[in-house]
């Protein structure tokens, strides 16, 4: 049996909730809904290793899950902006350019690599 990928949906908005409906029906994911403000969430997102951790932007705690990007290197993040309809993935990869060539040919290995997926 192939390893399911593992996403925690963080929040229990109508959103959410959604979201969490939709990927029970997928069999090849394992989705976990959390609470943002339990006490020991970053122990909890530890033991379960999610491969994304979804989460709603501009709520009161998702200045604190951004964290998470140096406490566990690898993380992708999925941030939902509802008021632009919007989403906007970051993970850890730090990339360091000297000129502003260099900076665009890694925004077209970005691309590149995003539209392959």
């Amino acid at each position: 049996m192939e390893r399911q990928t593992v996403v925690v949906l963080l929040g229990d908005s109508m959103m959410m909730d959604g979201i969490t409906v939709d990927l029970v029906k997928n069999e090849a994911i394992r989705s976990i809904q959390l609470d943002p403000s339990t006490a020991n969430l970053n122990e909890l997102l530890k033991s379960t290793s999610p491969d994304l951790i979804v989460f709603e932007l501009g709520t009161a705690w998702s200045q604190s899950i951004l964290s998470l990007l140096s406490e566990q290197p690898g993380s992708l993040l999925l941030g939902l902006d509802l008021e632009f309809s919007r989403v906007i993935v970051m993970n850890s990869h730090q990339r360091f350019t000297k000129s502003i060539e260099e900076l665009l040919q890694l925004f077209q290995d970005e691309i590149s690599a995003a539209l392959r997926v």
